[in-house]
């Protein structure tokens, strides 16, 4: 799962990313650095990474494993930059964590507002409810467009059912690739999301 979605990453940056100049990256949600620390080596030199988390404990985690990052706290809702201040938003797994819908808006409007003209939100998250967690909900594309309409959304179903993977896969290593294949087995979406 985790290489697919690395996989999906560096294809994505390189579409949003101009190999010439450098760019301004942040990481909302940034958790425990992981998405950040994959995302430094397929920048410009010179490029600026920030990972935001509203949770101070996620950011004490991710200094201790990873001391280099630089990360902040501050609520998605009420971003600490001016307006066009980024180039590029990664967006793993937040909105699916943010059940109040006015909520979400707030934070997608804020995205929307940080973002540069010519910049870009890559995104993956669940795109169905979890029946085992209530704290977390799906987005299907129709949810994704409307929390930034007008723009431009491509997005793709993956990630196969994670309960299912971790019980095949020490079975029958590789088979990841197969099930990955059956439309009704991903539940997530990975994507880029650009304003027109």
């Amino acid at each position: 799962m985790l290489e697919d979605r690395r996989r999906r990453t560096t294809r994505a940056m390189a579409t949003v990313i101009d190999p010439t100049r450098r760019a301004r990256v942040l990481d909302l949600g940034s958790g425990d650095g992981a998405v950040l620390m994959s995302l430094r080596p397929l920048l410009p030199a010179g490029s600026a990474a920030l990972g935001i988390d509203l949770l101070e404990s996620r950011l004490v985690a991710a200094r201790q494993v990873h001391p280099d990052l630089v990360v902040a706290a501050a609520n998605g809702a009420a971003l600490p930059f001016p307006p066009a201040a980024v180039d590029v938003v990664t967006v793993f797994t937040v909105f699916s964590s943010i059940l109040d819908a006015g909520l979400a808006q707030a934070v997608a409007g804020e995205v929307r507002r940080i973002l540069a003209p010519g910049g870009a939100v890559v995104w993956y998250d669940m795109a169905r409810n979890n029946p085992r967690n209530r704290a977390v909900r799906g987005l299907p594309i129709a949810a994704v467009r409307a929390l930034f309409p007008g723009w431009h959304v491509d997005l793709e179903p993956c990630t196969v059912l994670p309960p299912l993977v971790r019980r095949t896969e020490p079975l029958v290593p590789g088979s990841y690739g197969l099930l990955a294949r059956i439309p009704g087995l991903r539940t997530h979406l990975f994507g880029v999301l650009r304003p027109h």
